[in-house]
Formats: C-alpha cells, structure tokens, sequence
C-alpha cells in the first residue's frame, strides 16, 4: 500500500514538473491531530497523587539511616598497633611551651640581627671595591685591566668526573601510556 502511494505521489510529481509546477513535500503532509481536551480536575488528581508518592518515597529514603563509607587510610596496619605505645607522646607542660616560644623569639631577633649586619658589611665591602676600580680605571687603565681578570688560583676547582646522562635502570618496566582507573566504587 505504501508503495503505490509514493509511486503515485512520484508519477504526479513527474507530470508536474513537465507541465513546469514544481510542488513541494509540505503540500503532501497530512492534517494536523486534534488537541485532547484536558480536564482539570483530572490533571490535578494525577498531580496531588504524584506529590503523594514523592512524599512517600522522601519519607522512606529519611528514616532510612545512610551508609557510611569505609576508608582503608584509618585502619591501622598489625605492626603498627604493636608499636601504638611507642609511638605515644607525652604531654607537655604549658610552661614549657611558654619559655619555648619566647627562646624562639629571642633566637629569631638574634638572626635577624645577625644576617642584617653580614648584609651591610659585604654592601660595604662591594661599594669600597667599586670606588677602588673606578679609581683603578681613572689614573691607571693598564692595571684597570689586569685588575678586572679572574684569578684562577684564588679559587681552586676542578671537575674530573662529570656525568652528562644517567644510565638506564635495568629493573624499570617503561608504561605503555595506558592509564587503568583503580579508584575504588562504594555502593550505598
């Protein structure tokens, strides 16, 4: 049946398009379907008992008490519940803690000071080195020169043994670039 129809529906397009009438797929569609008419009495009764299975089922999920997940991390290994008094420390006193603190203030005051006078005295050190060059450079460029070179008998050292590339690791199992997912699924 179906094919007769689009066979037809072909062939009168054919003798359409020879008289020059061109008709396009929307002129062959089928008329709409009617709209059901919807009471709303009805519609609010399905819509009250739905709202009432929700309930239902929220009341349900509630007085059911939720499993919790176990985590591996918070279950001690049997060596280590061996050694649990061991591992114990002892509490301390709250004025130890106090002259703790403050010997730690003190202590930082200290090197602070420390650094900051290393500071300015290697400052110090670098401008009277600068104000000799410039000096150097002014009355007497050839010992300028000489001056400005590097001394490699001032600071001794030698490297014999330099090694540019690590050897491979014989035990080492390179991956193959596939990543497997081993996180673990708990199920409620």
């Amino acid at each position: 049946m179906l094919r007769t129809t689009i066979t037809k529906l072909s062939s009168m397009m054919m003798q359409m398009s020879e008289r020059n009438l061109h008709i396009t797929a929307p002129a062959f569609a089928e008329p709409l379907r009617k709209k059901k008419i919807i009471n709303p009495l009805t519609t609010k009764k399905q819509y009250e008992r739905k709202l009432r299975r929700l309930e239902r089922e929220i009341g349900k999920l509630e007085s059911i008490e939720p499993k919790l997940k176990p985590i591996l991390e918070l279950h001690l290994q049997p060596f280590v519940k061996k050694d649990i008094e061991a591992r114990k420390r002892n509490e301390t006193d709250q004025t130890n803690h106090k002259l703790l603190n403050a010997y730690l203030k003190i202590w930082s005051i200290y090197k602070t000071l420390e650094t900051e006078t290393e500071l300015s005295q290697i400052r110090c050190a670098a401008r009277a080195q600068e104000r000799a060059l410039s000096l150097l450079k002014r009355d007497y460029p050839q010992l300028y020169l000489e001056a400005i070179q590097i001394d490699p008998n001032l600071i001794p050292y030698t490297v014999t043994n330099i090694k540019k590339d690590t050897p491979p690791v014989e035990s080492y199992n390179c991956p193959d670039g596939k990543e497997y997912d081993t996180t673990k699924q708990w199920k409620l």
